[in-house]
């Protein structure tokens, strides 16, 4: 028993499920945010940086 082996009735089963994910370029995300109304409100994208956030807004005010 133990060591990392099966053993009868109990296993351990690993698997690896690779997700493909192509993250938007700054430009795209834009583009998109406009497409749903929106407007980037601050950003803290950084050219030499692998993650960033933004803040959107309405573009046009409600009523």
């Amino acid at each position: 028993m133990g060591g990392g082996r099966a053993t009868l009735g109990r296993c351990r089963t690993h698997r690896r499920y690779p997700i493909d994910f192509q993250p938007f370029t700054p430009g795209d995300l834009d583009a998109r945010l406009t497409e749903a109304g929106l407007a980037v409100a601050g950003s803290t994208y950084r050219q030499d940086r692998q993650r960033y956030a933004v803040a959107a807004t309405n573009r046009s005010p409600l009523s």
